[in-house]
């Protein structure tokens, strides 16, 4: 679609919400170019903005901080919305959230798809979702913004409005200035760029003093890099193997579950495939059917023997008369004893998995089994993860600290061999105090005093052997020094590894501590520990969720066997029982009261003559070869001949139903750890295991070898570099080479961007601002009732004039004021535009705060808008409703 000669001309015709936030099922004609729709404050006006806003440009992204107006109660979320376009007519756009991912779709008056979201965008070319939010739509959050600006913000705010209508376009201008600046300045000390040229400059002239012939320190480089790359090989290879390790254990932890499942799923396959396929409620009625009629055949057949006269009582009146009722509530005799067969097994299973249950919370240490006890999958896989490093960090750690010691013991003993630094300073004198004493030494000789001259003599001799002796010492001390540094290092470096140790330490503990009360693990035992404690709480799940399961049955059939004692509550007063019997007894008792009226009825029939008894019994034997010849069909199916044998068919198909629903619950959560597909086997993986524990060692063994070479090869570059300048001066450069090149890429980005955004200000200020200015006068005097007359641009800023031709700065218009002049101020800008873009303006509750003659003088402007620009007024203000009534202007109510 194109338009390159008008734009957009949009015109909404009717809004239809089938769900979006609180509102459902609602549908709102846009009868008028000024549509006023009525709603009291949180009715979903503010959420029939954003309907609008959804439908024509699409639902926010989850990372959208937006508000979610998905319907709480579920069902579709979106609706459509009709519009009036140039060049397609009338044409409907609809948007469900559940539907082509959110996207939109297109049809025309017939109903016809036409268009797709692409198309959509076309169609509204060239409005956009930002153009929208800008320019045709205006909220009462606005002006409260624009009221917090100080006067030069309000300045650049409004002028930008004027030019592009958004201020986006001068805050990107400034931005792009700013950064700049912070780039480069030809003059500048502190911008990046700067600092960067000048470290450059200083360390090329380092590099043309430092350069030399390079080729063994290369090849020395080289070796270290190919070092490095086996280094890091191995240790990719032995992160891939822990993965594959953990990847066992998981499994070995779950193997009980597997094996359960592989046994379930071969038992399951070798059953007989109808059970699977047939539903066998048909035959489990008929069968109950059966079963009364072979026992009232029975009944008949017992009772041939000829009963006399007997007397008509009360009980057997009752009988007469409710005989059916007696005869269908005693056929659900054997469901009744059935059922309470049932809950007698339910009960004492019930009983042994809480006795499990028990047993297994007191094994574990769980005080309350109602709170979370198992971790999910997740945490399991943290659990192992941090279990395979827990023995190892202890391990190392404890290395470490005894090296540490020895490295202590070592400093201290060098310490202890350090002499005062007095005596090198004695021992520095003492030779010149030889010499001089050797001199007068001879002095006194050559004067015939031989005693002080010796005596003197031998004092000088004696300082000449302690001064040799302290310099021997100096010279030692040199080397002790320089070992007591190496020793410093090595300590400092085995205490940054003890915090490192330390602090690694107290991440577990805090995940251990997290986890145990989470799930009621026992801090003081080890992360190996819980995992061997995984399998009894998996079992103690499964016995809890069994007694849940257990408890549902039982209350079902205690249930029904409610339901039965009261369908015969009806004759309780004929059943010879306590008040409160069992339903045993009371069946019996009902089983005993038919039996002897039966008898009754059936002498009184005799009375009649055997005929009428034995065709009865006929009836009964025809029934039930009827039945029998129905459950005779049915079981062939199942290769069975005898109806005899159904109660055991029976029985395995509701076993099979619970192990498919087994099988079913042990697949699904097998699968994220096991391939299904394959076969395992606990032998297999353990040894897997075992092999995968060896390539690691292994692994670990190549790495530290090529570590202890790369030490080796680092330590022949170092002596190779002498200064240790060279190398490190060409990383440096080439790291301030490429910062340079960013930098400067980056700053002709910020420079061509800002001066783009001038050249299209200063053509939208030559072009635009004369017009829009007189336009927005001529609106911003119908507000203010011609209290100002006038806007002028002077030395780039706004200025009003008065109707007395005083002017005004921006900063001393009241607030209510401001917000006529930029209400003013959108208006010119959409009316000017009108030529590129005709698309409904949505106002929501813009004139809350104004007083009863600023609310008029809005609406006339509104109305004299509207002839040029659809308007579309959402409000809660009883005020505003009254001018739009005054005046017949269409009002919905939401």
């Amino acid at each position: 679609m194109s338009n390159e000669r008008w734009g957009l001309r949009l015109q909404i015709l009717e809004l239809e919400v089938v769900q979006f936030g609180c509102l459902k099922e609602v549908t709102i004609p846009i009868d008028s170019q000024l549509q006023a729709i009525y709603g009291d404050n949180g009715i979903g006006k503010t959420t029939l903005y954003n309907f609008i806003r959804t439908i024509f440009f699409g639902f926010p992204s989850k990372r959208s901080k937006r508000h979610d107006y998905t319907p709480l109660a579920g069902g579709a979320f979106g609706g459509r919305i009709r519009v009036r376009t140039e060049a397609f007519g009338e044409v409907v756009i609809e948007r469900f959230k559940q539907e082509r991912q959110g996207k939109a779709v297109v049809y025309n008056q017939t109903h016809e798809e036409i268009g797709d979201e692409v198309f959509l965008n076309q169609l509204l070319s060239p409005l956009t979702v930002e153009l929208f939010d800008e320019m045709y739509s205006l909220q009462q959050e606005e002006l409260y913004k624009i009221n917090q600006l100080q006067e030069e913000d309000l300045q650049k705010f409004l002028l930008s409005i004027g030019l592009s209508g958004s201020r986006k376009m001068m805050d990107l201008k400034e931005s792009f200035e700013k950064e700049q600046g912070n780039i480069y300045k030809p003059n500048g000390v502190k911008p990046e760029l700067n600092n960067y040229l000048e470290e450059y400059s200083r360390i090329q002239e380092l590099i043309e003093e430092k350069e030399a012939d390079e080729a063994a320190y290369q090849e020395k480089v080289g070796e270290q890099l190919n070092l490095e790359q086996l280094i890091e090989q191995e240790k990719n290879h032995m992160l891939a193997q822990k993965t594959q390790r953990d990847q066992l254990n998981q499994q070995l932890v779950f193997w009980e579950h597997y094996d359960e499942w592989q046994k379930l799923k071969l038992e399951l396959e070798q059953e007989e495939p109808r059970l699977f396929s047939h539903d066998l409620k048909d035959i489990e009625k008929i069968y109950g059917q059966y079963t009364f009629t072979k026992q009232q055949e029975l009944d008949y057949l017992n009772e041939q023997a000829y009963i006399k006269d007997s007397d008509i009582t009360p009980a057997y009146t009752f009988y007469l008369e409710h005989q059916e009722a007696c005869q269908e509530a005693l056929a659900r005799r054997i469901d009744v004893e059935k059922r309470e067969d049932s809950l007698k097994r339910l009960a004492q299973q019930k009983n042994e998995q809480i006795a499990f249950c028990d047993q297994l919370q007191q094994d574990l240490q769980i005080k309350d089994a109602r709170l979370a006890f198992y971790p999910n999958i997740q945490e399991v896989t943290q659990i192992q993860q941090w279990s395979l490093t827990e023995n190892e960090l202890m391990q190392q750690q404890t290395a470490t600290e005894n090296l540490f010691d020895q490295e202590m013991e070592k400093q201290e003993a060098l310490e202890n061999e350090k002499l005062e630094k007095d005596w090198f300073k004695i021992g520095n004198g003492l030779p010149i105090g030889a010499i001089l004493g050797a001199g007068i030494t001879l002095l006194l000789m050559l004067k015939k005093h031989f005693i002080l001259g010796i005596a003197i003599g031998f004092i000088s001799l004696i300082a000449v052997g302690v001064a040799y002796y302290l310099q021997e010492q100096k010279k030692k001390q040199k080397v002790i020094a320089k070992q007591y540094q190496e020793v410093s290092d090595r300590v400092d470096k085995l205490a940054d590894k003890i915090a490192n140790y330390q602090e690694r330490q107290k991440e577990m503990d805090v995940f251990k501590q997290q986890l145990a009360e989470s799930y009621q693990f026992s801090i003081q035992k080890s992360l190996r520990d819980w995992l061997a404690e995984l399998p009894l709480r998996d079992q103690l799940k499964k016995h809890l969720e069994k007694v849940e399961e257990l408890t549902e049955e039982i209350t079902r059939l205690n249930l029904e066997q409610e339901s039965d004692i009261s369908r015969i509550q009806f004759m309780k007063e004929w059943l010879p029982v306590s008040s409160e019997p069992n339903i045993s007894t009371l069946y019996q008792a009902l089983a005993d009261y038919v039996e002897e009226m039966e008898a009754k009825r059936l002498a009184e029939a005799q009375k009649l003559g055997e005929e009428q008894w034995y065709q009865m019994l006929r009836d009964i034997q025809k029934r039930k070869a009827d039945l029998e010849a129905q459950l005779v069909e049915r079981i062939t199916l199942f290769n069975l001949s005898e109806v005899e044998d159904i109660p055991v068919l029976l029985h395995r198909s509701q076993e099979l139903k619970i192990q498919v629903a087994r099988e079913k619950e042990l697949r699904q959560s097998l699968e994220p750890i096991f391939d299904l597909n394959e076969v395992y086997t606990q032998e297999g993986l353990k040894e897997s295991e075992r092999q995968l524990n060896e390539g690691i060692e292994n692994s670990r063994r190549h790495r530290d070898s090529y570590e202890k070479q790369l030490q080796g090869v680092l330590f022949t570059i170092g002596n190779m570099e002498a200064d240790g300048k060279l190398p490190r001066l060409y990383q440096e450069k080439s790291n301030i080479q490429s910062k340079l090149e960013e930098l400067a890429l980056t700053w002709g980005q910020y420079r061509i961007g800002s001066l783009v955004i001038q050249d299209i200000l200063d053509f939208l200020s030559d072009q635009q601002l004369p017009s829009l200015l007189e336009k927005t006068c001529e609106y911003f005097a119908q507000l203010t009732d011609n209290r100002y007359k006038d806007i002028q641009l002077k030395e780039g800023k706004l200025v009003i004039l008065g109707s007395e031709n005083q002017s005004y700065q921006l900063g001393e218009l009241s607030t209510g004021t401001r917000d006529q002049l930029y209400i003013s101020l959108r208006m010119a800008f959409i009316i000017l535009q009108q030529a590129y873009c005709v698309f409904p303006l949505i106002i929501d509750d813009g004139w809350l705060n104004y007083d009863d003659r600023r609310k008029g003088n809005l609406f006339q402007l509104l109305t004299k808008v509207s002839l040029e620009q659809p308007i579309i007024c959402m409000s809660s203000d009883q005020a505003f409703i009254e001018y739009c009534r005054e005046h017949n202007h269409p009002i919905f109510s939401l």
